[in-house]
């Protein structure tokens, strides 16, 4: 899966490369476990208020958004490129079934796929 970056500059390189590379790599380990490909090519850079906003909820490293049909993914660009690369997992998961809680994506899913990926 190839993925584009709104404002890329924002991200610093290693950030970029990192969310590319376990783009690249989770597909198959994104179906296995949620039996769908991840589909979100476009991810945008949270500002400073989104952050401080995400924040107060229940994280502030990124969201998924629904906005008519389209679906919005964006990430904090301060991350380290582990962390964001969890992140990426974490929206896309939320992307493919939204209807599924925090708990089990943050700890049943994002590890399982990124095991998965990560051993490939």
């Amino acid at each position: 899966m190839r993925v584009y970056f709104v404002n890329g500059y924002k991200f610093p390189g290693e950030v970029r490369k990192a969310i590319r590379m376990i783009a690249k790599r989770s597909q198959d380990a994104f179906f296995e476990v949620m039996g769908a490909y991840p589909f979100v090519e476009t991810i945008h850079p949270m500002d400073e208020d989104e952050i401080r906003a995400d924040s107060m909820g229940d994280g502030g490293a990124g969201y998924m958004e629904i906005i008519g049909t389209k679906i919005k993914i964006a990430i904090a660009p301060n991350l380290s490129p582990y962390r964001s690369a969890e992140v990426w997992v974490e929206e896309q998961a939320h992307a493919i079934d939204p209807a599924l809680s925090e708990n089990v994506v943050r700890n049943h899913i994002v590890p399982e796929i990124m095991a998965r990926a990560l051993r490939r």
